[in-house]
């Protein structure tokens, strides 16, 4: 035998109301009908939700949270730079919460899988400024600053691309678009401030010191660039000229830079050097010799000689310091 009791609810204004009202019930129908005896609705089901988001919520992004903060200490190496990364990720967090309230957003569905995806979104502006610092040799004002002015214009680039790709539903009338279009439009905006103005104040402060190889890196770097910049001057008649090429040794092939056109650089007295990376490439100098002083070597050929970065790294030392001084006595 089965039988049931009809009732009508009014109109309830918030969330939490339609919370209070279906706990009511279940606990009233549980009091006088314990056996076999529930209460249902269709309006039910949308409380139900919102009854359990809340917890779901704090659940699934600590658990977010939790998976990117593993990835992220993989791949930076250092736990403190993960640890101010992640307070960033955050920050953004608690500014799109805040914000949201102001744009007539509420926690339902929608909005806590939107904030779920967003850990993953805002990760991205911080981790590679955290990166980016440990690989800088120096102090913490001078790496925070070399940061922010060699991969801050790609990490922004990255969230104005981001940005380019859901522009469009800010003109649709859908609440799941428009919501999409306000949570992701201010992940955005709020990743790129705390990761590119706020992390790097943050470094410049209580940042963690660079890699072991970070002095090495930061000099092979500087020197390339600068050497580059100088290929097209000629060099004071005092200083010597250095000439280097470089074997990739992943495809073992040599570096484009041929033996003529090689010759023609070494007696123009400018400086050559092409990609000088000391986990991929083995470096070699090229010395150029005339027919007349070693009969051994045949027109137009150099004499190669191994050369490790560590020697390279000395050699421009010594070249960027002599020039240097040449600079002060002009």
């Amino acid at each position: 035998m089965a039988s049931k009791i009809s009732f009508m609810v009014k109109k309830l204004d918030t969330s939490d109301d339609d919370t209070e009202a279906l706990n009511f019930f279940e606990d009233l129908c549980k009091r006088y009908f314990p056996n076999k005896s529930f209460v249902w609705a269709v309006q039910f089901r949308t409380w139900e939700t919102n009854r359990v988001i809340q917890r779901e919520l704090y659940v699934n992004i600590g658990l977010a949270f939790a998976a990117v903060f593993v990835v992220t200490l993989l791949l930076v190496a250092n736990l403190f730079s993960c640890i101010l990364v992640c307070v960033c990720v955050i920050f953004t967090l608690v500014n799109v919460c805040g914000f949201m309230h102001f744009w007539g957003l509420t926690i339902d569905t929608l909005t806590s899988i939107l904030l779920i995806l967003s850990i993953g979104l805002a990760i991205d502006y911080s981790a590679h400024i955290g990166h980016k610092f440990m690989t800088i040799y120096g102090n913490r004002n001078e790496r925070a600053k070399h940061t922010v002015t060699t991969i801050g214009p790609a990490v922004i680039n990255g969230g104005f691309s981001t940005f380019l790709a859901f522009i469009l539903l800010s003109t649709s009338s859908s609440y799941v678009f428009s919501t999409f279009f306000k949570v992701f439009f201010l992940v955005v905006v709020f990743g790129l401030f705390n990761g590119v103005c706020v992390l790097p104040v943050l470094l410049s402060w209580m940042g963690p010191p660079p890699y072991l190889n970070a002095k090495s890196m930061t000099l092979v770097e500087e020197s390339s660039a600068k050497l580059h910049t100088s290929s097209a001057t000629h060099l004071p008649n005092e200083l010597p000229a250095l000439h280097y090429t470089v074997n990739d040794v992943s495809s073992k092939s040599e570096s484009p830079i041929l033996d003529k056109d090689f010759k023609e650089k070494a007696n123009d007295n400018s400086i050559s050097v092409d990609r000088c990376d000391p986990q991929r490439m083995l470096v070699e100098p090229m010395n150029h010799t005339s027919q007349e002083s070693s009969p051994l070597l045949k027109e137009n050929s150099f004499i190669h000689q191994p050369l490790s970065c560590e020697q390279l790294i000395k050699d421009c030392e010594e070249y960027l310091e002599a020039e240097k001084n040449g600079n002060d006595k002009e």
